[in-house]
């Protein structure tokens, strides 16, 4: 059983492309995160059924099944896959993305896959999703960022809302960029011209 995390734990954190065999691991993750969740006392053993059965037809993301069912809360889904991956977990309620990290992802596509990216550093794109095992948007956002992809773990709708925020800042701050780049190329111009002598013609005296 160890050894079966320690997988699944490598091909998640290394953003490896999907395989068959990720995908049945995954499944077998989803099993083990609702025996969590029912361990718990959060969810009944025939809720979870439903659940699985549910996300099965829809293949809808596990999380996002228990909480349209009404069955589990956001938060309680994300610290059992926070408990369940060793993943970090992470407070959007007042938090705006780096605007480095926030132009290396189209907004459209963050919205479509419910993922922010956060900020850049020497260990690669650190983003926010709801889902650890959605495999494909993690390989997606190390494709695009040409980045490794580091996983912190935030609600759906912490996610969305902190996605119009940090996107919206984002475009109020690159034309501040510009302009400030603007001028600072302006000021070292003038400051080349002021060390410039200005042009005197000879005089010539007539004869």
């Amino acid at each position: 059983m160890l050894g079966f995390w320690l997988l699944l734990t490598s091909k998640l954190r290394n953003a490896n492309p999907i395989s068959d065999d990720t995908r049945r691991m995954s499944k077998s993750a989803y099993l083990r995160i609702g025996e969590l969740l029912v361990s718990e006392g959060l969810l009944t053993p025939e809720q979870l059924e439903e659940a699985l059965s549910w996300r099965s037809r829809t293949k809808s993301r596990f999380g996002e099944v228990l909480t349209e069912l009404g069955f589990v809360r956001e938060e309680n889904v994300i610290a059992a896959l926070a408990k369940q991956f060793d993943q970090p977990m992470i407070d959007l309620s007042e938090f705006n993305a780096k605007f480095e990290a926030v132009e290396l992802v189209p907004q459209q596509f963050a919205i479509e896959r419910v993922c922010l990216p956060l900020w850049t550093d020497e260990m690669g794109l650190h983003v926010a999703i709801s889902d650890p095992l959605d495999i494909p948007t993690i390989d997606e956002l190390s494709s695009m960022s040409k980045l490794r992809v580091n996983v912190h773990l935030a609600t759906p709708t912490d996610i969305k809302r902190a996605i119009n925020r940090s996107y919206s800042a984002g475009a109020s701050r690159a034309p501040k960029a510009r302009h400030t780049r603007r001028q600072k190329d302006r000021d070292q111009l003038l400051e080349l011209l002021a060390t410039v002598e200005p042009y005197q013609p000879e005089v010539r005296k007539a004869a």
